[in-house]
């Protein structure tokens, strides 16, 4: 087994640099500054895996460690992508614990590295109270004829007349594989729109809560992927924003912040808020997680169904709606 696991507190939950205004107020967007003021919630006992391209910033060390690419033993992050999605679930909810898995090979993203990572967070999920598992690196749905040669999986993803079967579908399983075991599975819907049938996978699949990128309260991004699903499901299923976020830049001296556009940034936001909602009440389940979510979700006005599902993220909503269950 490649890499190693570090124990090591993320101190401070915040670089010491004060981080620069949002071009967008995403906190106030998605409600979270209301979270923040109204409830003591921080995401304590919560930890949140994130499969990426790693994590590196200066005087912060994820509290679990794993390179399922290279075999890093130490903290990496070539790309960035990781460490400015790590460092958007750590605004939103600063005390959940991350478990950085990094999926990167000689570097690229490497899918069977990915269901390693998976397949890591299902084995390590009582270890480490792994609840959340944030997903931004997806791709397309991708259909293979039946009887091209390629067939090597279990025919689960059949799809049927004429027939095909998924390419992605070990990554599905393992995915379902982790819903069943209680971990809230938040993917990124992609970045292949304005075309309808473009969501990612496997933020397609029922149980995953795949989430779109939004420019404002009441516009998508152009470029945010659109559902239905290849089969016809409602996707994405709600939308966070995802235009010119400030966050954690890779780094290895001196802080720095960049600024981030796309359903990554979204998805980020909604696995911190998930975080959040999961301390509130550790004992809810995925389904019950994504339906209150939908349910809260606010409408917008000016963006298609296709894109923004049930709507912008509603944290403050949400919490309010899970303490009202909790009530009875």
């Amino acid at each position: 087994m490649t890499g190693t696991i570090r124990g090591s507190k993320i101190t401070p939950p915040l670089p010491q640099r004060q981080a620069p205004k949002h071009t967008v107020n995403h906190l106030a967007l998605t409600g979270v500054d209301k979270v923040k003021a109204q409830f003591n919630l921080n995401g304590k006992g919560v930890t949140v895996a994130v499969l990426d391209s790693g994590f590196k910033y200066p005087g912060v060390k994820p509290e679990i460690w794993k390179d399922l690419g290279d075999g890093s033993p130490d903290p990496a992050d070539f790309h960035d992508h990781g460490t400015h999605v790590i460092g958007e679930i750590k605004e939103i909810a600063p005390k959940a614990q991350i478990a950085a898995i990094r999926v990167i090979k000689d570097g690229k993203v490497d899918l069977s590295a990915i269901l390693k990572g998976i397949n890591w967070a299902i084995k390590n999920q009582e270890k480490y109270n792994i609840k959340v598992m944030n997903l931004s690196l997806s791709g397309p749905a991708e259909l293979i004829p039946y009887g091209s040669g390629e067939l090597k999986e279990n025919l689960t993803g059949l799809i049927h007349p004429p027939y095909f079967y998924r390419a992605d579908q070990p990554i599905r399983n393992a995915v379902n594989q982790a819903l069943e075991a209680g971990i809230t599975v938040v993917n990124a819907a992609g970045k292949e729109g304005p075309k309808h049938y473009t969501v990612n996978s496997p933020g397609d699949l029922p149980g995953v809560i795949s989430v779109g990128a939004a420019r404002d309260k009441n516009r998508m991004n152009p470029l945010s992927s659109r559902g239905p699903s290849i089969e016809g499901l409602n996707k994405p299923d709600l939308a966070a924003p995802g235009y010119e976020i400030h966050a954690w830049k890779a780094s290895s001296e001196e802080p720095e912040w960049g600024i981030y556009t796309g359903a990554t940034n979204a998805t980020a936001q909604v696995s911190g808020i998930a975080a959040l909602m999961l301390e509130a009440d550790p004992q809810l389940t995925p389904q019950e997680l994504g339906n209150i979510l939908r349910e809260t979700a606010d409408p917008m006005p000016r963006a298609h169904p296709s894109a923004q599902g049930a709507g912008m993220v509603n944290a403050a909503a949400a919490i309010e709606k899970l303490k009202q269950k909790n009530k009875h």
